[in-house]
């Protein structure tokens, strides 16, 4: 079997039944949706996604943990270690310093060369791993911008381009915050969910509420929040002390002192002879 060369794939076929019925992703395919989701023109991309402003370039795509998890129908640890994998491999770069995960391809124009070059430039072979396995995976998603002429069918590969750009502009739901109530209320029904017969459930989401959340995500990212409910509900004192579960809260979770703790992991100094320390 020839390992060699490309598959052209086009991105029509991602708009096709086949692909588009609900499933829960294989780890290959979610690779593969990577790279068909990400942005292919050379122009950067800014744009609100929620209440957060996002750039992103050619081979980019913003994307939060939990918008990955409902795609690929994972959960949010699963989509974390994924990309982890991923990253660890040299297959792609992770960036939260704008509030959200822009997710690079690290090889996106070798996917993406034109018919010209990918004829002559792949005699010299690049691969890259498949996730799954050691075997080389080499996929281009076709992008439909074959060189026309420059006079009647100007307009007809403009509006091609326009459309397919369209295509790649991440939409400003579900990857962001989407509207700020159903970022609050996420936040809530994430907490009651993983924390459900741990920790008292909230019920309503005050000005005070809505505007720590903010904060937090400002500052750490939207992952962020999946990150810290994921570690406390992880932590190693929590099988041991379920007695003392009640002293947590949810307002005792967001306290900016407690939640760059539970990010990091350090559970030394939250929880100290039976009793979680009150902080300001």
């Amino acid at each position: 079997m020839n390992r060699h060369g490309f598959i052209k794939l086009s991105r029509k076929f991602f708009g096709n039944e086949l692909w588009t019925q609900p499933r829960v992703y294989s780890q290959a395919e979610a690779w593969i949706d990577l790279i068909q989701l990400a942005y292919f023109d050379t122009t950067p991309k800014k744009k609100f996604i929620g209440n957060i402003e996002v750039s992103w370039q050619r081979g980019q795509y913003p994307a939060s943990i939990r918008y990955l998890a409902k795609k690929w129908e994972w959960s949010p640890a699963t989509v974390r270690s994924f990309l982890n994998r991923l990253q660890k491999r040299e297959m792609i770069t992770l960036d939260h310093s704008q509030g959200m995960n822009i997710i690079t391809l690290c090889k996106y124009d070798l996917y993406n060369l034109s018919d010209t070059v990918a004829h002559t430039a792949y005699s010299t072979r690049s691969s890259i791993a498949n996730p799954n396995t050691d075997r080389p995976l080499d996929l281009a998603v076709t992008q439909q911008k074959h060189n026309l002429p420059h006079s009647k069918n100007t307009n007809i590969k403009k509006e091609k381009e326009g459309k397919e750009e369209k295509k790649n502009t991440p939409p400003t739901s579900p990857e962001g915050a989407e509207t700020d109530n159903n970022k609050y209320d996420w936040v809530m029904n994430e907490f009651n969910r993983i924390f459900s017969g741990k920790i008292p459930p909230i019920h309503i989401m005050d000005e005070k509420r809505k505007k720590t959340i903010d904060w937090r995500i400002k500052d750490y990212g939207t992952d962020s929040i999946d990150q810290v409910f994921e570690n406390l509900f992880n932590a190693p004192f929590w099988q041991n002390k379920q007695a003392e579960n009640e002293k947590i809260d949810f307002d005792w979770i967001m306290r900016r002192r407690n939640y760059v703790k539970l990010l990091e992991k350090n559970f030394k100094n939250l929880y100290q002879n039976g009793k979680y320390k009150k902080t300001s």
